[in-house]
């Protein structure tokens, strides 16, 4: 992996460029207090993914590639029951999936655009099928949905039949 290290990203280049799906951010709470959650229904969960959106907008940081603290992975907690989460909440979920591509289209370069749009697509797809919404109505892009349909309903298949 390249070196990052006193490099300014923002936090959606983390995932995008760099492959860190876990990380902590430190911000000012000055920053955090400028956005308000968003409820979607009834829904009572909406990922961080919605703020990360936002602090895109506030510019970049500096990242420090060192350990800050040691964690536990419950058996309960977040990371281990993300797709019921998606899937109880789907209207939050699916705005903040739409956002992503939009984001992708704007912010990175062809090559990492296309990868970057795939998961975003896959994700989009495979949550509509387990929530039986309609995909068409969902999509920002009928292409890339139709060309993933078949790998998104392998990964229902497969995170459901655990």
């Amino acid at each position: 992996m390249e070196k990052i290290d006193n490099t300014e990203l923002d936090v959606m280049d983390l995932d995008a460029l760099y492959h860190i799906k876990e990380s902590a951010v430190v911000m000012k709470k000055s920053i955090i207090a400028k956005y308000k959650f968003p409820k979607f229904g009834n829904e009572k969960f909406l990922s961080e993914s919605w703020l990360y959106q936002r602090l895109i907008y506030e510019g970049k940081f500096f990242v420090l590639n060192k350990p800050l603290y040691c964690s536990k992975y419950l058996k309960n907690g977040l990371t281990n029951n993300i797709w019921k989460l998606w899937k109880d909440n789907p209207n939050g979920i699916l705005n903040i999936l739409k956002e992503d591509y939009y984001l992708i289209s704007k912010k990175y370069r062809r090559k990492y655009r296309f990868i970057n749009h795939l998961k975003c697509i896959i994700n989009l797809n495979t949550l509509c099928i387990v929530t039986k919404k309609k995909i068409r109505h969902e999509t920002p892009s009928i292409f890339l949905s139709l060309i993933t349909y078949l790998p998104s309903v392998y990964f229902v298949i497969m995170r459901y039949r655990r």
